[in-house]
Parts: structure tokens; C-alpha cells; sequence
């Protein structure tokens, strides 16, 4: 039996001992296999539609070319019967193989969440690219987060059915704050959870754990309210009496549809990115919204006193450009990173314009990168 095997790590179980791993992971026919396997609407792929992927630079004679020869090394590896096709156009993935991804879109659909959860190792392919096709780059870039955002609002609401259920209610928060370790409201859901159950100390480790996550991945630190309620479990306090709701209410105010966090009423401090994401419904809002606060943190800016000068050239780049070295020499990294600026705040542009001001005086970098971000937003 064909085995693929793509979440958290890349495995072809082909059970065939002439085949190698070699064989099947050269970049672009696993590229090839990848997108035969998962790409929606499944079925049979045109053979272009593959060129155009995945050799977009080659001539036409010499892409055909290509393709036939990657399509040839996975037969040889998998076996004739592993592929299909439709006269010389089309070819696919036999419907008998079995793959992960599939699988786990097949629980969701079914709503088997548990099953569905058991298959989620990490991320599609993890570190997996192929140079020199960068529309199987976004392509892929598309799934990956498509994938994880539907595996996040699973785990939510596997936790909203566990609710007032103890233990299986704090390990299922557990699990779904794990998912997406910036979520702030969530962790502080799981913080009152574990409090309440008596472990004060496991409350502090999974604040410190969201200060790790947030200032290495967007040079963020917790919110007050969150180190408050840090503090208190660490003097034994109770819990916080504002209550969030069974899933906390900035977790479900997270999980609302764009529009509707972009129409709610502003609340102040800073806001933590929850999931699902849903970006696509408000792109026009994402660029204005951008816009506007980029004009308010420059009228912020004009409002503060100058910075006392730096004592030397060193120290005055230090003080200007913050960013870690690696978004500084990777723009892939560095697009990332402005992604997650982006998220972080969830549309609520009003309640988070003091923040992104100081982030805008803090890194300049941002403010040209912004259009861009916007741009890939959309």
C-alpha cells in the first residue's frame, strides 16, 4: 500500500524495495507528487497547469520535456498504478493512495475532530521549496496555512465541547493554544483553567511560554493584563473575576468573521493574534485600515519630543533598527515576521494604533514594508 505522508515530515512509504527515497524527494518530483496528491479540486491535473508550476521559465519542448521525465521517475518509484491519466493532457493521483492530508481533510469534513487532531504533526512539509517556481511557492505557502488555520478551529471547538469537563477541558486548551503559541486570549483562557484547577505554577509557565514565542517571533511582550494574572497565580491570588466566557471572549472575538471584528466596538490594549484567520474578507479594509495608521502614528510622531541623540554611530543604529539579524538578512523571514505584525493586531485597527505607532518609531523598516505586506494579503 502507497503511504504519503506530508504533515510534520515528508515520508513515501511505497513498499516497493527498488524505490528510494532519493528517487521520490528530488525537489520537483516531490513537488509534482505533493501537488497530485493534496491540490483541490482532486482528480486528474492538466499537464500545463504542472508546467506552468513548476518549470515556469523553460521553453515549452523543454518543460513537456521535464514533466515527462519527472512523471516517469514516479511510476518507476511507485508503480504504474499509482498515476493516472487522461490522453495526454491530464494525469493525477490514483485514488487508492493513501495520504495524510487527505485523510485529515476527510475528519474535518466529517467532523471526527479527534481523528482529524491525531494526524496533525506540524506543518505541510516543513522547510520543503523548490527554487525557481514561485507560483508553486505561493501556492504551497496557500495550503500550509490553510491547513493549520482549519486544524486551529478544530482544536477550539473540541475545546468549546469539552467545556466544564476539568482535566479534558484544560488539556484540550492546552492543545489548541500549542497550535498557535502567540494566541494571548487563549493563553490567558488556559492560565484561568489551570489557576482555577489548583496548578498556579503551570499558569506561570505557560505565561512565560507566550513570552518566549512573542519576543522571538515579533519582539512583543505580553500584555499587562496577562503578566497580571502571571503575578497573581504567583502570590496564589484567585483568578481574575472578568469573566471571558467559557472560551475566552478575546478568543471568540479572534475566531469572528474579519468584517465583524472590523465593525466591533474598539477595546483598548494590545491585540494577540487568535485563530482561525480569516484575510481574505476585508482586503480593502486591511490596506485602508494600514494607510490610516500609518498617518496616525505619524501624527503621534509629531506630537513626542526627539529622542535624546545616540552617543555614537553604533548606538544610534542600535536604537533605530531593532529588528534581529535574521529578518535583516532574510526577506522571507522578514515577510513573515511583518505577517505576524499584521495578525497580531486582527483588524482592530483603533485599539491598536498607540502600539503600532510605537512599533512604527521603533522600526522604521515596517512603514516601507507595509505596502507589500498589504499587497500579499490580499
Amino acid at each position: 500500500m502507497l503511504e504519503l505522508r506530508f504533515l510534520g515530515a515528508c515520508d513515501v512509504q511505497t513498499g516497493r524495495p527498488s524505490a528510494t527515497q532519493d528517487t521520490i524527494t528530488q525537489p520537483r518530483r516531490l513537488a509534482l507528487l505533493l501537488y497530485l496528491a493534496i491540490a483541490e479540486p482532486g482528480g486528474l491535473h492538466a499537464r500545463d497547469r504542472l508546467i506552468a508550476l513548476l518549470w515556469p521559465d523553460a521553453d515549452e519542448a523543454s518543460a513537456r520535456h521535464s514533466l515527462r521525465n519527472a512523471l516517469h521517475a514516479l511510476r518507476r518509484a511507485l508503480g504504474d498504478e499509482a498515476l493516472v491519466t487522461s490522453g495526454d493532457a491530464f494525469v493525477g493521483l490514483a485514488p487508492a493512495v493513501n495520504c495524510d492530508v487527505r485523510e485529515l481533510r476527510a475528519h474535518l469534513a466529517a467532523g471526527r475532530i479527534e481523528e482529524a487532531l491525531a494526524l496533525w504533526h506540524g506543518e505541510l512539509v516543513p522547510g520543503f521549496h523548490v527554487s525557481g517556481a514561485p507560483e508553486f511557492e505561493r501556492w504551497l505557502e496557500g495550503q500550509r496555512r490553510s491547513l493549520l488555520e482549519a486544524v486551529r478551529a478544530a482544536a477550539w471547538g473540541r475545546a468549546r465541547q469539552l467545556e466544564g469537563r476539568g482535566e479534558e477541558e484544560i488539556e484540550a486548551v492546552r492543545r489548541a493554544v500549542r497550535l498557535d503559541p502567540l494566541d494571548e486570549p487563549g493563553t490567558r483562557h488556559l492560565m484561568r483553567l489551570l489557576v482555577a484547577a489548583g496548578d498556579r505554577a503551570g499558569a506561570v509557565r505557560a505565561c512565560e511560554e507566550l513570552a518566549a514565542h512573542l519576543a522571538h517571533e515579533i519582539g512583543a511582550e505580553p500584555s499587562p493584563e496577562t503578566r497580571a494574572l502571571a503575578d497573581a497565580a504567583r502570590a496564589g491570588a484567585a483568578p481574575g473575576t472578568a469573566a471571558e466566557g467559557p472560551v475566552a471572549n478575546a478568543v471568540e472575538a479572534s475566531r469572528r468573521p474579519a468584517a465583524e471584528q472590523a465593525a466591533a466596538p474598539s477595546e483598548p490594549g494590545p491585540i494577540v493574534a487568535g485563530a482561525p484567520r480569516r484575510r481574505r474578507r476585508v482586503p480593502g479594509l486591511l490596506l485602508a485600515g494600514g494607510m490610516a495608521l500609518l498617518a496616525l502614528a505619524g501624527a503621534s510622531r509629531l506630537r513626542r519630543p526627539a529622542p535624546a541623540p545616540a552617543p555614537d554611530a553604533a548606538a544610534a543604529e542600535r536604537a533605530v533598527l531593532r529588528l534581529p539579524a535574521r529578518y535583516r538578512a532574510d526577506t522571507s523571514a522578514y515577510a513573515s515576521y511583518l505577517r505576524g505584525l499584521a495578525l497580531r493586531f486582527r483588524y482592530r485597527f483603533m485599539a491598536s494604533r498607540d502600539t503600532f505607532a510605537a512599533l512604527v518609531d521603533r522600526e522604521p523598516l515596517y512603514v516601507p514594508g507595509l505596502c507589500g505586506l498589504a499587497h500579499a494579503l490580499l
